[in-house]
């Protein structure tokens, strides 16, 4: 799909110049673009470049442990790590 008609940016290449790490991983659609070698033209993109960065900020952040990866914590063990608790405004 076709994020970026001013300067043909997919939605797949988007994703590959993003990275694994969400350490590395650009924090704007400005940022997006400059990593592509472009630069935003008439700002139609934003909105979808942000929503992009959104759910794959969320694909990366690991919750848990290998043992229990989707629980709020670890019953077995202490020293494994607890989801932050998240409110509705974030």
């Amino acid at each position: 799909m076709i994020v970026c008609h001013c300067n043909v940016l997919t939605k797949a290449a988007i994703l590959q110049a993003l990275g694994d790490s969400p350490l590395s991983m650009p924090k704007s659609p400005a940022q997006v673009q400059k990593c592509m070698g472009c630069a935003p033209q008439c700002g139609h993109c934003v909105p979808t470049i942000r929503e992009i960065l959104a759910e794959a900020r969320i694909t990366t952040i690991s919750v848990g442990c290998a043992v229990c990866p989707s629980s709020g914590g670890c019953a077995q063990n202490d020293d494994h790590p607890r989801p932050l608790a998240m409110t509705a405004a974030e």
